[in-house]
């Protein structure tokens, strides 16, 4: 039972046709120090400069997550695994009002 609260604020952006994209933001989703870690772990990570598929330019991309499990080689499970399942996951459910969603 955790006890983790946030404070969401919701921006709309015009779209053509006259409909609108909304933006939710999360405040606290991580603490400070879960944030330091993650950026730690990330900056030692190998990153693909493979060509992108649309422009063509360097990806900078790094798989974490394949066939939903997280990679070992990346470390990342244990950073993001908890923050996933107690915090991202029950505000995913809440803000879309789906109580069987899934990361």
């Amino acid at each position: 039972a955790d006890d983790w609260h946030c404070e969401e604020a919701t921006v709309a952006f015009p779209k053509p046709g006259g409909s609108s994209r909304r933006i939710h933001l999360v405040r606290a989703l991580l603490q400070q120090g879960e944030a330091d870690a993650l950026l730690a772990r990330a900056r030692k990570l190998p990153y693909s400069r493979d060509p992108d598929s649309v422009d063509r330019r360097p990806t900078f991309e790094c798989v974490l997550v394949d066939e939903g499990c997280f990679l070992p080689e990346t470390g990342m499970e244990p950073l993001l695994g908890p923050l996933l399942q107690s915090r991202l996951l029950p505000y995913v459910r809440w803000r879309y009002s789906c109580p069987h969603a899934v990361i």
